[in-house]
């Protein structure tokens, strides 16, 4: 009977979403030309040399000199092993989803458990500061002031939610195993492009889906709140930039950001592979995170005795400039390296 439920959703989703395709074609089209640009020139650019810099400090060892000392005080009051605080501080100043990147880097490594990995990883989640300062508070608010009273909001609200949801987790006894000896720097290197491929390959995909959705949406839906309500859900970026075009209190606002959006969560579940934790328990923590963002954000602004932002003229443009092409540069010889492993494997296989 569930089997026959579960076919019948599916298959009603399934049209839904053909005859949406169909209906607004123009819509999606444009949608995906807009996901599209936005990974070719924002997130590929500033998402995968960070992505392959983490995945190399997790697969060269470098982590474990400071994950060895600070296992008993993380196991103390975040009941996770001591790889959390560097992974959590390398997250906090990447953005998401890198802490759940070098998560399954050090577990595929053998640094920790399956169970341990996906805790790590959905407590490991946060905006980065360039994303909070410069495009909500800078580009958005015209205000470096909010965009600092954003950033602090967000990453006490990221510290508390890993000290609450950790005690629910469920608790295990095994220790992590600091390796002594690690892969030479070159595998290192090239496992390190290995992995950030794969991972901005899901995360591009899910930024053209969501960005598609969200641009459907806005076709579709008449009602202002409940536009709102869908986009801050679905998307971080296009959700903070309309609550901040229409004037809403800046609580709500980092409130969206601590949540991440559903997209985000995709992302994550996509860079962990096989053995992810359910979608619904990481939604779960990122909702906490998102009340506590609120909370702090509230009392920051009666604080500083900020209300509802004023806001400027302003347009987000994105553009292309001359550090994309260095990037670009980059991108294709590290392509390149990873090909050639790719051959050397494929030899050495026969």
């Amino acid at each position: 009977m569930k089997k026959r439920v579960k076919i019948t959703l599916v298959f009603i989703i399934f049209l839904i979403c053909l005859m949406t395709i169909f209906a607004c074609h123009d819509c999606v089209l444009k949608g995906i030309s807009s996901g599209l640009y936005l990974c070719g020139s924002v997130i590929i650019p500033s998402l995968f040399p960070m992505l392959c810099l983490t995945s190399f400090l997790a697969l060269s060892g470098i982590l474990e000199v400071f994950s060895c000392k600070l296992d008993r005080f993380s196991r103390k009051f975040f009941h996770l092993s001591g790889y959390y605080i560097p992974i959590f501080i390398i997250s906090m100043i990447s953005g998401y989803p890198v802490g759940a990147s070098i998560a399954n880097s050090v577990f595929e490594k053998g640094g920790i458990s399956v169970s341990e990995r996906n805790r790590i990883a959905s407590v490991s989640c946060s905006s980065g500061p360039a994303f909070i300062l410069l495009a909500v508070g800078v580009n958005m608010f015209n205000s470096y002031k909010i965009g600092e009273i954003l950033l602090f909001s967000n990453l006490l609200a990221c510290i508390f939610t890993a000290l609450i949801a950790t005690k629910f987790f469920k608790r295990s006894n095994e220790k992590a195993i600091f390796t002594a000896h690690s892969p030479a720097l070159s595998d290192c290197a090239v496992f390190a492009v290995s992995n950030a491929t794969s991972s901005i390959i899901s995360i591009s995909a899910f930024t053209i889906i969501f960005s598609a959705i969200v641009n459907v949406l806005t076709l579709l839906c008449k009602n202002k709140i409940a536009l709102l309500s869908a986009v801050s859900i679905l998307e971080v970026t296009n959700g903070v930039f309309e609550l901040a075009n229409e004037k809403v209190a800046l609580p709500f606002v980092c409130a969206v950001i601590g949540f991440g959006g559903i997209s985000v969560i995709f992302q994550i579940s996509a860079v962990l592979k096989n053995d992810r934790p359910p979608i619904l328990k990481i939604i779960a923590v990122r909702f906490l995170c998102a009340v506590l963002s609120f909370i702090f954000c509230f009392i920051a602004c009666k604080v500083f005795k900020i209300t509802t932002p004023v806001l400027t003229s302003f347009n987000v443009y994105l553009k292309t400039t001359s550090q994309n092409y260095y990037f670009s540069v980059a991108l294709i010889f590290l392509s390149v390296v990873f090909l050639a492993f790719l051959q050397k494997q494929r030899i050495k296989s026969k």
